[in-house]
């Protein structure tokens, strides 16, 4: 049941679920963001327990340089100025391992800190 909610409002399905024991490296990750799609919808979980055990989820499409994160209503993570937040491949790959808990970045929990998690939700009208 819990599958159908999440995977009914995804920005970019269908989901792509990564079955993981460890850290991500670019070059896997690079294979899951192959493709000609307008994004990708990602859970990152680990690698054994219940078929539909949860995990930690990542919307990402690709401008011309750079890999940007969205969230569930299609929205790009932004810093507090309202400057979009974009990383290469092995920025993108730190910031996946480092959210999941497979391998600390200080540099991602500084982002983190200091630009993602202090960003403004849209003011109601």
């Amino acid at each position: 049941m819990p599958t159908k909610i999440f995977t009914a409002g995804l920005p970019y399905p269908p989901l792509i679920r990564v079955d993981q024991s460890g850290p991500l490296e670019p070059a896997q990750l690079a294979e899951v963001l192959e493709g000609a799609r307008n994004g990708w919808s990602i859970c990152v979980r680990s690698e054994s327990g219940e078929p539909n055990r949860g995990g930690y989820f990542f919307h990402v499409r690709r401008d011309a340089d750079h890999f940007i994160l969205s969230d569930f209503e299609n929205i790009s993570v932004t810093k507090p100025g309202g400057d979009v937040i974009k990383f290469d491949l092995e920025s993108l790959c730190a910031f996946v391992n480092h959210c999941t808990g497979a391998l600390f970045s200080e540099k991602m929990l500084y982002l983190s800190q200091s630009e993602i998690n202090f960003r403004s939700d849209p003011e109601d009208a």
